[in-house]
């Protein structure tokens, strides 16, 4: 049922909602515009008009939200995209979307991915730090030269910090087109324009007649956690994150073997070297009745990070600054000392081989693996 009055707000709040269903009203001011009145009590300003053969009902909002005045003006708005063979709902659904701000997106992306806790963390810290004066500003207006000028602004702080921070913001821009916020990613500018800092790869390891020192300090620490997690980037070679996320679901004393969730969410099962086995076990009396094998002191249910106060403090104790990665490079030296194949290395360090035509064949068993692992860990305690 329909009927046609003169819209005023007063005369919408009084009209009677129905018992059941709903009744639309027709301004007689805009024939257009309808007020839809349901059983429930809810009423809304719609529009009304047939385009290319069809009858199109676009809403326009509650009529607790707009008032008449501007309900007549949104009508002729709509109408006329109408007119042009336009979506008025796919024009106002981007129009609110490239309202979305770097703040709202950076939501958006970590609610949308599965991340682990610290590269969430990571990208909270450097869009809040060094994106700081963007997170209330559409993605629709970050343009390339915004982004080409706050490149340079970040690179004075320095190459790495640039890098980091814009890979992120890369990200989350690529993010916005996947959801049709903006057309494409001003990003591009930094590789068309070959502006990236080239990485300056470090080959900085434990040098040999420091790591007797360095495993005697090691083991002088009174953190179990510390002492264990240390003594497995470098006598297993695995990526900090991997160490740091085993699950002792994941460790096996018995076929004394540990699955470590790669670089790339994938898992890989390494065998543990014989020199690790006691302190691990050591561990377990410690933290095997949680999850993690290395867990937060704060909050067991998450991984702790990596103990920096620890290698600093070993660092000044032998005069030597390293890092946990710095223990996977000691690692791949000592390995390639003791002449173990390029293949093999590549499969202890879990290295991708499919690449090398020859290494895409070779599956290397756990018992050679294991004599690998073994041969690296005797070369490590003879220093």
């Amino acid at each position: 049922m329909t009927n046609k009055i003169t819209f005023t707000q007063a005369r919408l709040k009084n009209i009677s909602p129905p018992t059941s269903g709903r009744i639309d009203y027709i301004d007689a001011e805009q024939p257009k515009l309808i007020c839809r009145i349901s059983s429930s009590g809810t009423r809304s300003f719609m529009v009304r008009k047939r385009a290319n053969g069809k009858l199109r009902n676009v809403t326009i909002g509650k009529c607790s939200d707009w008032n008449v005045k501007d309900a007549r003006i949104e009508a002729q708005r709509i109408l006329l995209e109408l007119a042009r063979n336009e979506d008025p709902i796919s024009n106002k659904r981007k129009s609110r979307a490239r309202k979305t701000t770097l703040a709202e997106l950076l939501t958006l992306y970590l609610d949308n991915r599965s991340l682990k806790p610290k590269t969430i963390e990571d990208y909270q810290y450097k869009t809040n730090k060094y994106l700081s004066d963007w997170l209330d500003k559409p993605v629709a207006e970050i343009k390339t030269h915004d982004v080409q000028m706050k490149f340079k602004e970040l690179s004075l702080i320095g190459e790495t910090t640039a890098n980091a921070t814009m890979r992120i913001l890369r990200a989350l821009l690529l993010h916005a087109v996947a959801l049709e916020l903006i057309d494409e990613s001003p990003t591009k500018v930094l590789k068309n324009a070959r502006l990236w800092h080239k990485n300056k790869r470090s080959k900085r390891v434990i040098p040999s007649t420091k790591l007797g020192q360095w495993l005697r300090a090691v083991k002088e620490l009174n953190s179990q956690k510390a002492k264990t997690y240390l003594l497995m980037v470098l006598y297993m070679g695995v990526r900090s994150s991997s160490a740091l996320n085993l699950k002792w679901e994941n460790v096996n004393f018995r076929e004394k073997t540990a699955t470590f969730a790669t670089k790339h969410n994938l898992e890989v099962m390494l065998p543990i070297p014989e020199p690790l086995i006691a302190d691990l076990k050591k561990l377990y009396k410690e933290t095997g009745q949680g999850v993690f094998v290395f867990p937060s002191k704060t909050d067991e249910s998450f991984p702790m990070y990596a103990p920096k106060k620890r290698i600093e403090a070993i660092s000044k104790n032998i005069n030597l600054i390293f890092s946990s990665h710095d223990c996977r490079r000691t690692f791949a030296t000592l390995a390639e000392a003791c002449g173990l194949p390029t293949t093999m290395i590549k499969r202890m360090l879990d290295h991708a081989t499919d690449s090398d035509v020859t290494g895409g064949y070779i599956i290397t068993e756990q018992d050679t693996l294991r004599k690998a692992f073994n041969q690296v860990a005797t070369m490590i305690d003879v220093h």
